[in-house]
Order: structure tokens, then sequence, then C-alpha cells
């Protein structure tokens, strides 16, 4: 309606008008040019005022020459049935096991996206399909649905769709679940080859996974062993695949049981490894004669031989033989080592001097000594008295 001055229709207004509004998404008439059949007063039946925001609003028709020729009205906007979904508060990254924090919600609006008061039942499902723990289905209050305990335990990215009779479903922005911290039951420790010879190297394999068996990416993992002269190249942080590796090295045959921690955590895995004597050589091993030397009259000596690989490590089993040049031995000249790498015989010899006796492991030589076969006393049986001539005058 055209109005002059005094609140009067004014009958004879032509000019164009345009309406704008409070409201950003309001549907409203296009500019219209009053005719002098409107006698200042026209309607819009076919097309009207549509306002989609819920709250106060204001209409307002203004001439598009003269800017102060205008009028304006409000008006209270509620918001309509509830017809859609939409998420208030985003899932975020969470470990594994753990309740999302803070809880998801869902906003129910109308179909302009204003909010209702709605206490309709919301459901919740998950993407990828994996076990989500929890509330799945809740009770709007005042338009609003929250998830106060929901848990994931397989580790992944996902994302939430939220669903309501009747309305249109939201779907969340992906959010990530990691793994929690090492479990000492899930997680193993291997170590291969699980025997070697002294100074050799075996690998030490941690996989670390958490409670939920998921893989344990950055897992800070160290490692030890029981025994003596061990030596670790400590592992990297955990890959992707949860692997972390390392190396044990020692010196001293012995078994050893090796533990690993992860992040501080004990892991329930401990194998064992053998280190074994090496093969025999020179730098370990050493030839003794008991007594320091003999009479050379077939006298025996006591040879001991101790067998040991290059670290000292007692070789055990292992083949002697004895030699020297103009010696005999007794059993025999082979021996094999005991337990504590020690093989024994008996040399003598009936050739006066020093000689070189030796001692081969295997094949090489590892040991010799310089023995003394000294002159016997003179024998009473076997010396002789001659006197020349046999008679004199």
């Amino acid at each position: 309606i055209a109005r002059d001055a005094y609140g009067n229709v004014a009958t004879g207004y032509l000019g164009t008008v345009h309406f704008t509004s409070t409201d950003p998404g309001a549907w409203l008439p296009a500019d219209y040019a009053f005719v002098a059949a409107d006698a200042g007063v026209h309607q819009f039946p076919d097309v009207g005022v549509t306002l989609t925001l819920a709250g106060t609003q204001t209409v307002s028709v203004t001439d598009t020459v003269v800017p102060a020729l205008t009028g304006s009205a409000s008006v209270i906007v509620s918001a309509g049935s509830p017809a859609r979904l939409a998420f208030v508060q985003q899932p975020t990254t969470v470990a594994a096991g753990a309740t999302l924090s803070p809880p998801p919600s869902v906003v129910l609006e109308d179909y302009y996206g204003n909010a209702t008061a709605s206490t309709a039942l919301v459901s919740l499902s998950i993407s990828p399909v994996t076990a989500l723990y929890g509330t799945g289905g809740v009770q709007a209050t005042a338009g609003n649905a929250e998830w106060f305990d929901l848990s994931v335990h397989r580790a992944g990215t996902y994302t939430f769709t939220a669903t309501s009779s009747g309305m249109f479903q939201a779907t969340s922005a992906p959010f990530t679940v990691t793994a929690g911290t090492p479990s000492a039951s899930l997680s193993s420790l291997a170590v291969a080859p699980a025997t070697l010879d002294a100074g050799g190297v075996a690998t030490v394999t941690a996989t670390i996974e958490d409670l939920y068996g998921n893989l344990v990416t950055g897992s800070s993992v160290t490692l030890a062993s029981t025994g003596t002269a061990n030596l670790f190249v400590q592992p990297d942080p955990s890959g992707a695949s949860g692997v972390a590796k390392g190396t044990i090295s020692s010196t001293k045959a012995e078994p050893k049981t090796i533990t690993a921690s992860a992040d501080g955590v004990a892991l329930i895995a401990q194998p064992v490894v053998t280190f074994r004597a090496g093969p025999p050589s020179a730098a370990g091993s050493t030839l003794t004669a008991s007594p320091g030397s003999v009479p050379a009259d077939g006298t025996p000596a006591i040879l001991t031989a101790t067998i040991g690989d290059p670290y000292g490590n007692p070789v055990s089993g292992a083949a002697v033989t004895f030699a020297a040049s103009g010696a005999l031995f007794s059993p025999g000249a082979t021996a094999l080592t005991d337990p504590t790498g020690i093989a024994t015989c008996a040399v003598s010899s009936t050739v006066t001097g020093t000689q070189t006796l030796t001692a081969s492991a295997g094949g090489p030589q590892v040991a010799q000594l310089s023995f003394a076969f000294t002159t016997p006393p003179p024998s009473a049986t076997l010396s002789t008295v001659a006197v020349t001539p046999a008679s004199v005058s």
C-alpha cells in the first residue's frame, strides 16, 4: 500500500518498489511497477513472501527511485517440523577403547535448517562397519541428541551416520581411531636364529599391539637380556606394521633370556637365545704339562689341552690330536674334550732333549709347548764295571 504523508492511500502512486528482508534466505517478490489500476494498492497472491529463518524478521519495501519512500513490517517466524539432521559436535580423534570426548551430537532441524524442539529418537551407525560400543540410539532433548558413551576398538578412519524416522540423515566428518597403549600380553617378541656361535648376531623382533590387537606405531622399544658380555643395537620406534627390530650379540657362550619393554610396558614374551662356543681357536686354547719335565726313560708326563673358541669359551666334544717327534702318547694321540673343553693324555720318551709338543683340534694346530726330556739317573742294573787287563803279575 502506498500512502501519502498523512497516511492516506496514495491512489496516484506509479513508482517501482523493491523488496528486502533481514532473512537472507527469504523468498521475495520481484520489483514491481505500480499502474494506475492499482490505485496505490497491490497484492502479490501468486508470489507472496516466504521466510525461512526462525526468529523476528523484517520485510521492507522501498521505492527504487526515491529511497526515502519505504516501509517495513516485522514477523515472528517459528521453526517448522523436524526434517533433517545436522552434526553440531563432530567426532574427534580418539584412542581405541576410549570414550569419544567431547561427545558427538546432532541437532534436529526443519527443512530450512532451523533448530527444532523435537524429542525424536536418533540412531547412530559407523562406516566402514565395525563394532560400535555404547548407546546407538538416543532420544533427542529440545532438538539435540548427544552420545556420551561411544567407543571403537578397531583402529582406522571412520564416519558416523545419524538417522531418524522421516528426516534426512547426516554424515559426520571423518575421524581417526588410533591404537592404544602397548599390551604386555598381546605384544610378541621373537629372536632368530635361536642358536648361534659366540660373536654372532641375532635379530630380535618385537611386534607391538594394544589391548584390542591394533598394531601400535611409534612405540619406543627397549631390549635387555640375562647373561654377560651382551651387546645390543636397540630398535627404532615401531613402524606402521607395529614392528621394531634390534639385534643382540655376545662373546659369552650361554643361554640368554631376552626381555623388552614398549613405552615402559614390560612384555610378557621372553624368548631364549643360546650362544654356543665357536670353532677351536689358538687365541682361546692352551697346552700344559705336569710335571714340567721328566727323565727320558719312559716316565710319563700328563698333557692337558684346554680348547676354547676365539673368546675363550670352552669347546666340548672336540677331537684333539697330540703330536711330537720321538714321543709316545698314552692311551693314544687323540682325545675328546670334556664339557669344560679339556682333553688329556700321557706323554713319554726315551730320547733325551727338548721337544715341541702340539695340540690340534678340528684340523688346525691350536696350542704348543716346549718340553724337556732330561737325562735319566744311572741304572744299577744296566751299568757295568770292566777291569783291563783282567790280571797282572
